[in-house]
């Protein structure tokens, strides 16, 4: 499923329900964007303070992604870790094979446990066309599912 503008989450939710899919991430904030989200969400304290949160945040982005629902409280980390960790343990080799070729859209179908390693964006190339990729949440996923790749 590719969604090309965000939904009200309501929405999204019936949405997702009525397609029988999961989560679907599109157009992740990068490092930057996130810094400033920290930024904002500790303004007025102490510098000390404020450069312990990005390092938290930076940390949690390195694991989960720069997902903002999942990384800036602990709880939400938390329940991210363990979506992320199900799934990496739900990895075999045939549904390895499908990662692999990471063009097919095999990858979105019910049940994939890729669907919470993934991240889909939007790419313009030269002529002005845009075009979807799959690419990895983060490097520290790519990391994960490879070594989950080559464990199995």
């Amino acid at each position: 499923m590719i969604l090309l503008g965000s939904l009200e989450r309501y929405n999204y939710k019936a949405l997702a329900m009525r397609l029988h899919t999961g989560l679907t991430v599109m157009n992740c904030p990068d490092e930057k964007e996130v810094k400033a989200m920290c930024a904002w969400r500790t303004r007025g304290r102490p510098a000390q303070e404020q450069k312990k949160y990005w390092e938290t945040v930076g940390r949690r982005m390195s694991q989960v992604g720069p997902l903002p629902r999942y990384i800036f409280t602990e709880a939400d980390f938390n329940g991210r870790t363990a979506a992320v960790s199900r799934a990496l343990q739900a990895i075999t080799p045939s549904v390895g094979r499908d990662y692999l070729d990471q063009k097919h859209e095999s990858m979105w179908f019910p049940g994939n446990p890729f669907q919470q390693l993934l991240k889909i964006e939007r790419e313009s190339n030269e002529y002005g066309m845009e075009m979807m990729r799959y690419a990895d949440m983060c490097h520290g996923l790519d990391f994960k599912v490879t070594q989950r790749l080559f464990a199995s």
